[in-house]
């Protein structure tokens, strides 16, 4: 651990705003000044990797940014489970895969830390089998791309993809793996 991350954390005091399905609203009061805080589940990514260096892609709608996105496969955490075992479920759901091998590539990113206390858990997958998938209702459009993981990198920079928590796992992998 850095440092930084060492100090201890103050809990500033808070009033509920807003609650609804997956998240909570809450005004917190820090510093003399009053801040808008989103307190959400924890969430995964997963950098599903074939043997020919290729990456399972799917592409869904994003209501919160208004866009269509092209990212790694992942969701929400669910209460009481483990970050791996929401990996393997939402691999298995969105995609159809399985993995025999997963590796954590990170296990705290931080997706907007000045609005949210909502971590990811970053995972590789490897050693592929592929079956159905399981989509909920919500993503029967959702289309699946495989990709060499290298090309999701330079997409990245040129601005074709814009998913932070993919970009990141892909970077990780290439930093550790090339």
């Amino acid at each position: 651990m850095s440092a930084l991350s060492d100090s201890p954390r103050k809990v500033p005091k808070s009033k509920i705003i807003f609650e609804g399905k997956n998240r909570t609203v809450v005004k917190v009061e820090y510093k003399n000044r009053s801040y808008e805080v989103s307190r959400s589940q924890d969430s995964v990514k997963i950098l599903a990797l074939r043997n020919d260096n290729r990456i399972a892609l799917v592409k869904q709608a994003r209501p919160g940014c208004e866009l269509s996105t092209v990212e790694i496969p992942g969701g929400a955490i669910e209460l009481d489970e483990e970050p791996l075992d929401a990996g393997q479920r939402e691999l298995r759901e969105e995609t159809g895969l399985t993995a025999r091998r997963w590796d954590l590539l990170c296990s705290q990113l931080l997706n907007s830390p000045g609005q949210s206390n909502e971590r990811t858990f970053l995972f590789l997958a490897r050693d592929l089998q592929i079956g159905p998938h399981e989509r909920e209702d919500s993503e029967v459009e959702m289309q699946q791309y495989w990709l060499p993981v290298e090309e999701y990198e330079k997409g990245f920079y040129s601005g074709d993809y814009s998913d932070m928590a993919s970009f990141t796992a892909v970077s990780s992998y290439l930093r550790k793996h090339q």
